[in-house]
């Protein structure tokens, strides 16, 4: 036929598709007479007057598509069980116009659906209540204005009270789930010990607002709800928190934040449990209208302090990147991070949601207006903060670990760490292989320096005082363990074949490779020696802890002490530059002392005064010193006393660490900063950031080379048990 000749059939086994380019269209069916159909151009009356307004609205994105309504919300929820039956409130004629634009770096994703034909009262029972959410007008929920820039995922739900919601999305869950049985069984006991149900002390003081949120660098959800009544609230609050099955324990103040505790008891857990949630012991924070309760009051006190600043969520990039195409006014709302988070659309293994998977993080909004129910999807791919992770990592550990250590070698094989305080494992880098073993006693681990001796890798000291030295595979070398004649006050720190332990009787014991030991007598000691020390080539350095304390340099001899004014943490740094000897210590309220060392019996040190408290003590990369305040506030110390400070945002550092390491391109050395929470920072000697970082961890990271690139690998042990590897580019 004449049309015939500038047709394609594309047969597949089973289907045939006919495709035609007709003007500026390209028309593709699997049945022939359709397409006849539609390149006649004649099919206005195919089409309903509701078809047709939605063929003609004109988008901005370049690909429109008009579908099935519910099939659209079948697939959307195909994953999520019980929740089928969300289609059921639209009518089975019911069109969605679906507009697409797909870039390399991000895909926005718009769906509308008239509502305006749908009367919640003729639909099945069941799904009345959840018609009527639906068809409630969007509006901004207040806590999106409250999200400081910390938040790294969300799920905020707008729709309605807590009552409506529940009685909209009961129906619809699976009777596998037994829903109605939990909820009536609790509601039963908490009237047995509260002389209250579950709607008074869970509806009557709520507003309609709830979210679930994360925090970077916490691994603990927060989970929020608006207050309507705070005068009710504090009404059930003090009543059921008198009872003795759910008590609250006040004790906890966190960087000035009142947190209480308290202890649910397992009828109220088992609702929370069927919606995924875990909360048995949460503390809780009352702020701005709000109630938020997490598991981890660290998560609390970033939020509160986060909040007060002004921050807002606004300024976070990754939130600002998948939402300058969305509206502020929403009924369901996800932002999500699939570092940490997976939204229910991406649970399937449709293509769909292996395409969606390639765009790291992403925003979901469901919003009504005008009876017109759009759904918005907008994802990007991140420009990753964090490097890459090496293939086989994170690995899951059994238990707590802490205390992560690196042979010290120019071409190092095995990584160790402490788990449950006295077991240690050994890690070879290129096989991941692990070997462990398990003392008596909680023990401190220190490296062996091998190129003083190639007998043993790794000393171990137990808090008893019994003294181990291992290879790299955890056998003990001939002559070991030994026992010390007290107990260790420190933990101990390797110094060429010996490592040196502060012990009870106020001496330092040195332990000989070939497990000999020898006793040095710190004269006029008023304290105690609670830090590791710190060596230096033939230097140790020591801290005679107190609010008159003394900083000791022992070299071939114990030094005069140099005096120091106020308590403080740690042990000072040590530095070799020019061929000339620098101590420098920092006390808790700032005062810092850098002693130039010389022959004269009485040295006047370099005093410098820098804002903050301090927790942790100096460290040196051979140039300059730096220091950490509580703030999370870095600081670079010149030996003329002029200093460099950057603030790490949205940081405390009461637990912290810092570390120095020599740069992978051999060009100065890298500073480390573990701050309170899960995040490793790292700066070079200009206190610039290092690209890829932060990284999420905690403590001190170690470096090694494991895939034979000739460049040093991070590895960081995480708050969540487990460890990491990230390949340093």
């Amino acid at each position: 036929k004449e049309d015939d000749s500038y047709r394609i059939e594309y047969a597949t086994k089973t289907d045939t598709y006919y495709i035609r380019p007709f003007y500026n269209t390209v028309i593709i069916s699997s049945n022939l007479d359709l397409m006849k159909k539609a390149c006649e151009a004649d099919n206005k009356n195919d089409y309903t007057k509701e078809e047709l307004s939605l063929l003609k609205t004109k988008i901005k994105e370049p690909l429109k598509i008009v579908l099935d309504a519910r099939n659209l919300l079948a697939q959307m929820t195909s994953e999520t069980p019980g929740f089928d039956k969300i289609q059921n409130i639209l009518n089975p004629d019911t069109k969605a116009l679906v507009a697409l634009d797909m870039q390399n770096s991000q895909i926005n994703l718009i769906a509308e659906i008239p509502l305006e034909n749908n009367e919640p009262e003729v639909l099945e029972e069941e799904i009345q209540d959840l018609a009527k959410l639906v068809k409630k007008d969007s509006n901004m929920p207040r806590i999106l204005s409250q999200m400081s820039d910390i938040v790294q995922y969300y799920t905020i739900i707008n729709a309605g009270t807590l009552e409506e919601i529940t009685k909209a999305s009961f129906p619809l869950m699976d009777e596998s789930m037994n829903i109605d049985s939990t909820w009536q069984s609790a509601n039963l006991l908490c009237k047995a010990f509260f002389s209250m149900g579950l709607e008074d002390i869970l509806f009557s003081w709520t507003g309609k607002e709830c979210a679930a949120i994360g925090i970077e660098g916490l691994n603990a959800p927060v989970f929020v709800l608006q207050i309507n009544d705070e005068a009710k609230r504090r009404q059930v609050f003090d009543n059921v928190l008198s009872s003795l099955i759910l008590h609250d324990n006040t004790s906890l103040i966190l960087n000035g934040v009142r947190l209480p505790k308290i202890y649910l008891p397992p009828f109220i857990q088992s609702i929370l449990k069927t919606f995924g949630i875990d909360l048995p012991s949460p503390y809780y924070l009352v702020h701005n209208g709000f109630i938020y309760f997490s598991e981890s009051p660290e998560v609390l006190s970033s939020v509160y302090n986060s909040s007060v600043s002004d921050s807002k969520i606004a300024n976070n990039a990754n939130w600002k990147a998948v939402s300058t195409e969305q509206k502020m006014e929403f009924a369901i709302s996800l932002f999500y991070d699939l570092e940490r988070s997976e939204p229910f659309f991406l649970r399937g293994e449709n293509i769909v949601a292996r395409i969606l998977e390639l765009y790291t993080i992403g925003r979901c909004d469901v919003r009504t207006k005008d009876s017109v129910m759009t759904m918005q999807l907008t994802v990007s791919a991140k420009q990753s903060r964090q490097l890459r992770s090496i293939p086989g990592f994170p690995m899951e550990l059994d238990s707590r670990a802490d205390q992560l250590t690196i042979e010290k070698s120019d071409n190092p094989s095995t990584i160790f760490w402490v788990e449950k305080d006295n077991k240690i494992k050994a890690m070879n880098i290129s096989s991941t292989q692990t070997k462990e073993t398990e003392l008596s006693a909680k023990c401190y681990i220190t490296a062996a320096d091998v190129k003083c001796d190639k007998n043993g890798v790794l000393w171990a000291v137990t808090e008893e005082g019994a003294v181990y030295y291992y290879t790299a595979d955890l056998k003990t070398v001939t002559g070991f363990p030994i026992l010390l004649e007290s107990k260790p006050t420190a933990p101990a720190v390797a110094k060429g074949n010996t490592i040196i332990v502060p012990v009870s009787n106020g001496k330092l014991c040195t332990v000989t490779s070939k497990a000999e030991k020898m006793y040095t007598t710190i004269p006029d000691l008023s304290g105690t020696i609670l830090s590791s020390p710190t060596v230096l080539k033939d230097r140790i350095g020591l801290y005679d802890k107190g609010f008159m304390g003394k900083i000791y340099i022992i070299s071939e001899y114990v030094r005069n002490p140099y005096n120091v004014m106020g308590i403080a943490y740690g042990s000072p740094a040590l530095m070799l530059k020019d061929d000339t000897y620098y101590t420098a210590f920092i006390t808790q309220a700032g005062k810092l002392y850098i002693w130039k060392e010389t022959e004269a019996k009485d040295v006047i040190p370099l005093e410098v005064s820098l804002k903050g408290v301090f927790f942790c003590n100096v460290v040196s990369n051979g140039n300059y010193f730096y220091a950490l305040a509580a703030n999370g506030t870095l600081y670079r110390i010149s030996l003329d006393g002029k200093t460099l400070a950057v603030k790490i945002p949205n940081a405390t550092a009461k637990e912290a660490s810092l570390t120095v390491e020599k740069s992978t391109n051999g060009l100065g050395s890298n500073i480390y900063v573990g701050i309170d929470g899960n995040l490793i920072y790292g700066f070079n000697e200009n206190m610039e950031l290092l690209q890829g970082f932060p990284i999420t961890g905690t403590g001190k990271p170690v470096f090694a080379d494991i895939n034979g690139d000739k460049s040093k690998d991070c590895f960081v042990l995480t708050i969540d048990n487990k460890l990491n590897a990230w390949n340093l580019r």
